[in-house]
């Protein structure tokens, strides 16, 4: 309903009719815009080419860092128990950093080497 009131009655009829018409206008200009953007994008294989290869890049990454989160916690885990419960003396430092990097195989690693008596204890 489009017209001028002005009586008390008719002013917000006037107002309810510019936000409408302002609202409609507001979201056909972002509608083409948004329009314009997808046919810009739509054919263009580049575009595909390049959300695939990041999408795989992302899950391999979430993959590997949490064998290697695991990895870590376990070797430290492993080397909490060796050298509190069991007793076993280990130097403090490069067998801790060797067990958090490594995991279970620079827990066996830093055992190896103390047996052999290149580690010093």
């Amino acid at each position: 309903m489009t017209g001028i009131f002005f009586n008390g009655e008719g002013t917000e009829t006037i107002i309810q009719t510019g936000v409408e018409q302002a609202t409609q206008a507001g979201a056909e200009t972002a509608g083409n815009i948004a329009g314009e953007s997808i046919n810009y994008l739509l054919n263009d294989p580049t575009i595909l080419g390049i959300g695939i290869v990041l999408i795989i890049a992302t899950i391999l990454i979430i993959v590997f860092i949490k064998k290697i989160i695991i990895n870590s916690i376990l070797g430290f885990v492993v080397w909490i128990i060796i050298t509190q419960v069991m007793g076993i003396e280990l130097p403090l430092i490069p067998s801790l950093i060797l067990s958090v990097l490594f995991g279970l195989a620079g827990v066996g690693a830093v055992l190896v080497l103390a047996f052999l008596g290149i580690l010093p204890v």
